[in-house]
């Protein structure tokens, strides 16, 4: 198939962001594989430099279109940890 230039936007990093590496370990998968069945569902991702990316730019979606990631791969069958509701920062149920 090749691979397939995506355009990108870049946005400011804010804490309504949810990384790639954040999904990945809320799904239990590697951050590849996760990208590509997002991508494949219609996802979409913005970039942004994160501290835990050390200023490198990474893959991050706002938590509302995280939430419905996540809850698409729970309707498929895969285990998921939900984002908290109850904290202003990420944590895992």
């Amino acid at each position: 198939m090749g691979n397939i230039k995506r355009d990108y936007k870049i946005i400011p990093f804010s804490r309504d962001l949810v990384t790639i590496g954040e999904l990945a370990k809320r799904c239990r998968v590697d951050r590849s594989p996760l990208r590509k069945w997002a991508l494949d569902r219609g996802f979409v991702f913005a970039l942004a430099r994160t501290e835990d990316s050390r200023s490198q730019l990474t893959m991050v979606m706002t938590k509302a279109q995280a939430q419905a990631f996540l809850e698409e791969r729970e309707r498929q069958g895969f285990r998921v940890k939900h984002l908290s509701k109850t904290k202003k920062t990420l944590s895992l149920q």
